[in-house]
């Protein structure tokens, strides 16, 4: 009799654990879910106190690339020595483009604003429609920044079967400065 009440005790206390468990397992993977909002929340708010030094970082490194850009972007110097900065880029930009300028002519620079003038140069040259794209194209990666204001174009000479038409080409391409050099 002593085993058979052993069993029966057994089995009750088996009944009554799994009936126990089956009533907190929700409980515990609850709590659980829980914890692990807290935690990310923790995280989160950790984080967010760390946005403002964070900010003042991303700031200065703005700042940083901004004044870089300005630097690469804009000759300096005053208006003469940007003038000759100018005209020496635009005739190695031709070169590495194949094409020899005619006249280079000054032009009159301009005030954008209480800080940025532009210094154009008037440019009068001959080529085929293939080299004057190959000095446009080449124009677009100088730095500083040259920018092409006007252009003008007619035939010069017909294309012909065996050779393409002779463009007369004139442009107004300038430069970028800061008032006071």
């Amino acid at each position: 009799m002593n085993s058979r009440i052993l069993v029966v005790a057994i089995v009750f206390l088996s009944i009554l654990s799994f009936g126990y468990w089956s009533l907190t397992a929700e409980t515990w993977s609850d709590i659980a879910v829980a914890k692990q909002g807290y935690l990310q929340q923790k995280r989160l708010l950790a984080r967010l106190q760390q946005l403002p030094k964070r900010e003042e970082q991303i700031r200065a490194a703005l700042q940083e690339l901004n004044t870089g850009f300005v630097e690469a972007s804009l000759y300096a110097g005053d208006n003469s020595a940007v003038r000759t900065q100018i005209q020496r880029d635009i005739r190695q930009v031709a070169a590495s483009a194949g094409l020899n300028i005619g006249n280079m002519r000054p032009l009159l620079a301009r005030e954008l604003d209480d800080e940025l003038i532009f210094t154009p140069i008037q440019l009068t040259f001959s080529a085929t429609h293939d080299d004057n794209l190959a000095f446009l194209t080449a124009l677009e990666s100088v730095e500083p920044i040259l920018r092409v204001n006007r252009m003008s174009v007619s035939v010069q000479t017909p294309s012909e079967v065996d050779r393409p038409a002779t463009l007369s080409v004139t442009m107004e391409v300038g430069g970028y400065r800061l008032e006071g050099g």
